[in-house]
């Protein structure tokens, strides 16, 4: 699991999915259940730009940074995003890029694939 305080920092505000309550929650629950030693934790890193450029047009990471540097806001309808929201972004990408799928008989369950 890829943590980073700036995760946090990333609050689409009160109700919404993508807030710090709930990533707070998701390692508060992670504990209680006495999961902490089967959790590898790994240090975010931000993700370099060429790799970002790949997926998304430069001009547009240019205006999201742009949105978010001046106190961000809604994107569209659904994404809102906050000052650091483009920073936490870049670090979720390299984290999802890097994660390393852990599959075993018992974690495939009765599906029998990932």
């Amino acid at each position: 699991m890829a943590v980073d305080p700036v995760f946090l920092e990333h609050d689409s505000g009160p109700g919404h999915p993508e807030r710090p309550a709930r990533l707070e929650a998701v390692e508060r629950g992670i504990t209680e259940a006495g999961l902490d030693d089967a959790i590898e934790r790994v240090d975010a890193a931000p993700a370099s730009r060429a790799s970002v450029e790949r997926v998304h047009k430069g001009q547009y990471l240019d205006a999201v940074e742009r949105f978010c540097d001046h106190g961000g806001g809604y994107l569209d309808g659904d994404t809102h995003v906050g000052p650091r929201s483009y920073e936490a972004a870049r670090e979720t990408w390299a984290s999802a890029r890097s994660a390393r799928p852990v599959t075993t008989p018992r974690s495939l369950g009765r599906w029998g694939s990932a």
